[in-house]
């Protein structure tokens, strides 16, 4: 993945120009983790799976050109793109809906980049409801059409749920 780094010695900061397929990110780094050396980054794990709403934890070993770890370099994390997943300054990532993030910790101006693709959340809860009827009631002799609507541990809606409906008593009520 191509990266370009421009430096800006009025800001003291680096912008660092990432391009991750059709996404581009600037970044702003500050100027000083230029002195630590950095040839590359790693991120560990390179891939992870989770849940929407869940959280992953990962590490970033920063590299001189020697192959030698970079003892404390400044490390500025970052999950993109941002309306799916944030990351934290330790390397926590917090996901908030499905899909897949790109989570990169950057060291010296050097970016280390890792993948974490984020699964949807499964049934919690059912809901059944009779669209158009306002309240419950009851119906003699016709017909009640009935919808059933799943939302996830976090009240996030299901686009579908796959329901199996059958009558307790058959002799009261055909499904």
């Amino acid at each position: 993945m191509p990266s370009r780094s421009f430096q800006s010695r009025l800001a003291r900061r680096t912008l660092l120009y990432l391009g991750l397929g059709a996404l581009l990110l600037i970044v702003k780094v500050p100027l000083d983790a230029q002195a630590q050396g950095v040839a590359r980054v790693e991120v560990t794990p390179a891939r992870a799976s989770v849940t929407a709403g869940e959280t992953a934890d990962f590490r970033a070993t920063a590299f001189d050109r020697h192959g030698q770890p970079v003892a404390g370099a400044a490390v500025t994390w970052v999950a993109t793109p941002f309306d799916i997943a944030g990351a934290d300054p330790r390397g926590t990532v917090t996901t908030f809906r499905p899909g897949q993030v790109y989570v990169l910790a950057i060291a010296g101006g050097v970016p280390g980049i890792a993948v974490l693709e984020i699964a949807e959340r499964g049934l919690d809860r059912l809901t059944i409801v009779a669209p158009g009827a306002g309240v419950a009631r009851t119906v003699v002799d016709g017909t009640l059409r009935l919808e059933a609507r799943g939302f996830t541990a976090i009240d996030d809606p299901l686009p579908s749920v796959d329901v199996l409906w059958r009558s307790a008593d058959p002799a009261v009520a055909e499904v």
